[in-house]
């Protein structure tokens, strides 16, 4: 389309004399559009041919330029010599190009991080708002005077750098001396960094606001400048215990033919008729849940751990000490003080019983109780704990009274026996292990329940109470079980006529006096006759008998007079070794019938008079003389002469066979004692049985026979 520009002034142009004229001047403008597509058909937009220069120019024709133009060209500046050197260099060897950019690199990254440590120079330092510049930093409780943990932080520029160092002593003194803090008083004497007014305790959640850099671990971290870490590490709030295992408390049920074996006896009475009793399992194993913060920064998320340890066990943990759990201070004794929180429980059913009574228990772990951050202790487990942490004084958080310096244990969880205490006067896991009101050991004749805990009944003796005689084996439980019995008397003085006699009591053989259960005390002579004192141990009371009516009065007594031995018929014996006839041991022998065979060792069997005269032979039944080789070493092949009616009460039980026994001494039957096993002070001690049956073991009856000899 065509343009007319009518637009031109008509002003007269001038002429050579600068004169105007009139003449008009019209400039055409035209313009020619094309579509894209008629474009790349008209237009052709790619090389056809290319113009070769008529002149060859090769490394010979360059060379003979460059020499032509040598001297023209300048030494250096832009377009010389040594541009042209630089680029054929770089042209040739790229390579160099290459390295000398990287160390460009590095040289520009150092002018920047120099240029930052000198902006941070110049600028004012940097200081968090609650903590100083240059304090040591330690997690604790600063109210309480409680440091929890050791990790020691120094603020440096507003950030905290954990000291890591293995002589962490070394740099801290360093530190403090920067900071013109005195490390000595004037005698001398070190201050530590406790006393020292740089360092400071805050707690977690307050740590946790400073942003952390670098660690202090070597002497040139120091003089760095602290940069915040990529990765933040945050404390959490924590509380470090230590758990102690007492073993899984459980529940044995008696049977039928048990609970008529302790009907009317003093423990069962004092339990009130229970149907059974309470034990501590220590084969089992306690198990405790406790849980600590997984995320600080999101407020307290929960992370369990369980525990499990048994007995002997301990074991220290850190619990959470989150605030959101405790309704109160736990690095504060007044916390741990109050009363114990307490509950009644059923237990649920398990391998060990059906069905548990319901019990006052013990429950500190839980929201109501004095530790939330244990959220549970596995049921029947008996465990309690205590505080780890110290103050900075080196003090527990909770003393023992009138021990300041001992940690108070608390107990965590389990039955509350202090309940069965104030209304029964009864340890509740005392059944086979618990002390008379005099002071002495308590013992079990009867011992139900799994074999772990039988093991551990003191005075255990297999005993059937139904065996023979039921009156005097329930007498001698309602003896045993009876705290304020006359049996567990250390000693009993007697006096009579001007004569005194001072015995045992405790842990002597129990004999039958007058048809009553009694101890032998000693005895004496008074105007020619010579007396035997018993302690009624039924129901108190002396009884002293002469000589001549031992064999009336004591159940099973045996004495014979033997010509030519003095002194046999003197005194109670309990045996006598030396009874012969024509050089051969002959006639029974001075044996009483023994209800309980007693501790004997270390205690002694009575049988010393009030002077050496007036003593006995061989009273002591672990004496020397069981242990020598007068009875031990009876040949085995021939019978012997001497009859052991009685030792020890040997019983038959029902349905034994005596075939299963030695069989060529069938026809001597069995003694006619009662009805106890072997006990392992047996097994030890009485060594002068062997040669006439073999040894069993404590759980299997004792039977004794009767033998004969020509020896």
């Amino acid at each position: 389309m065509p343009y007319h520009n009518t637009n031109i002034p008509s002003n007269p142009i001038p002429n050579e004399d600068n004169t105007p004229t009139s003449q008009e001047q019209h400039i055409h403008l035209t313009k020619i559009v094309k579509s894209h597509k008629q474009a790349q058909t008209d237009i052709q937009n790619t090389f056809s041919e290319i113009i070769i220069s008529p002149e060859k120019i090769d490394d010979e024709k360059l060379k003979k330029i460059y020499e032509s133009v040598f001297y023209k060209i300048p030494q250096r500046e832009k377009l010389s010599h040594e541009e042209i050197i630089i680029k054929s260099s770089e042209i040739i060897h790229p390579e160099e190009n290459i390295n000398l950019q990287g160390q460009i690199s590095i040289l520009e990254q150092d002018l920047l991080e120099k240029n930052n440590e000198l902006n941070a120079l110049e600028a004012p330092e940097k200081e968090h708002e609650i903590f100083p510049n240059n304090t040591f930093l330690q997690e604790g409780d600063p109210g309480q005077n409680i440091t929890i943990g050791t990790a020691i932080w120094y603020i440096q520029k507003g950030y905290k750098r954990k000291i890591t160092a293995d002589d962490k002593d070394f740099f801290i003194n360093i530190l403090r001396k920067i900071n013109r803090d005195s490390l000595y008083m004037s005698n001398d004497q070190y201050i530590p960094l406790t006393n020292s007014p740089l360092r400071q305790l805050a707690k977690a959640d307050e740590i946790n606001t400073i942003l952390e850099a670098q660690d202090i671990k070597f002497g040139e971290d120091m003089s760095v400048i602290p940069i915040a870490k990529a990765n933040q590490d945050y404390l959490t709030d924590q509380l470090k215990v230590e758990f102690e295992c007492f073993g899984v408390e459980t529940y044995y049920k008696f049977d039928e033919d048990e609970k008529e074996a302790l009907d009317g006896t003093y423990l069962y009475d004092s339990m009130g008729e229970p149907d059974g009793f309470w034990y501590r399992d220590l084969t089992a194993q306690c198990e405790v849940t406790y849980v600590n913060d997984s995320d600080p920064t999101i407020g307290f998320t929960p992370s369990p751990t369980i525990l499990t340890f048994g007995v002997p066990g301990y074991a220290q943990r850190p619990v959470s000490r989150d605030a959101s759990l405790y309704s109160g201070d736990p690095l504060s004794a007044e916390y741990y003080e109050v009363p114990p929180t307490k509950v009644w429980e059923i237990r649920p059913a398990d391998a060990f019983n059906a069905s548990y009574p319901s019990m006052p228990m013990i429950k500190e772990w839980g929201p109501n109780g004095k530790f939330p951050s244990i959220v549970d202790v596995k049921k029947g487990s008996r465990v309690r704990v205590k505080i780890v942490n110290k103050r900075d004084d080196g003090s527990p958080i909770y003393p023992r009274e009138g021990q300041p310096d001992v940690e108070e244990w608390t107990q965590l969880y389990g039955i509350d026996t202090q309940h069965y205490q104030d209304n029964y006067s009864l340890d509740i896991f005392s059944m086979y292990d618990k002390k008379s009101n005099r002071g002495t050991k308590m013992i079990n004749n009867m011992c139900y329940g799994p074999a772990s805990l039988q093991n551990r009944c003191y005075g255990r003796l297999n005993q059937n109470w139904r065996r023979e005689d039921i009156t005097t084996n329930r007498n001698l439980m309602r003896i045993f079980n009876n705290p304020n019995s006359q049996y567990y008397r250390v000693d009993y003085s007697h006096r009579s006529g001007g004569k005194s006699v001072k015995g045992k009591v405790y842990g002597q053989p129990i004999l039958k006096v007058r048809g009553i259960l009694s101890v032998y005390l000693g005895g004496y002579r008074r105007s020619g006759s010579d007396w035997n004192v018993f302690l009624n141990i039924e129901g108190g009371g002396i009884m002293n008998v002469k000589n001549r009516n031992l064999e009336d009065e004591v159940q099973g007594y045996t004495r014979k007079r033997i010509p030519g031995e003095p002194g046999h018929k003197r005194y109670f014996q309990w045996i006598n070794p030396n009874r012969r006839e024509n050089g051969k041991l002959n006639g029974p022998l001075n044996n009483p019938k023994i209800y309980y065979p007693g501790l004997v060792s270390p205690y002694g069997v009575n049988g010393t008079g009030v002077g050496s005269s007036e003593g006995q032979d061989y009273t002591d039944l672990s004496a020397s003389f069981f242990a020598s080789a007068t009875l031990r070493e009876i040949p085995i092949i021939t019978p012997l002469k001497a009859s052991l009616y009685n030792i020890f009460n040997p019983g038959r039980p029902p349905g034994f066979n005596i075939s299963e026994r030695t069989t060529d001494h069938q026809e001597y039957g069995l003694g006619q004692g009662s009805n106890f096993g072997m006990t392992q002070w047996m097994v030890n001690n009485l060594n002068f049985m062997n040669p006439f049956y073999e040894s069993t073991t404590p759980e299997n009856e004792m039977f004794i026979f009767n033998y004969e000899s020509d020896v």
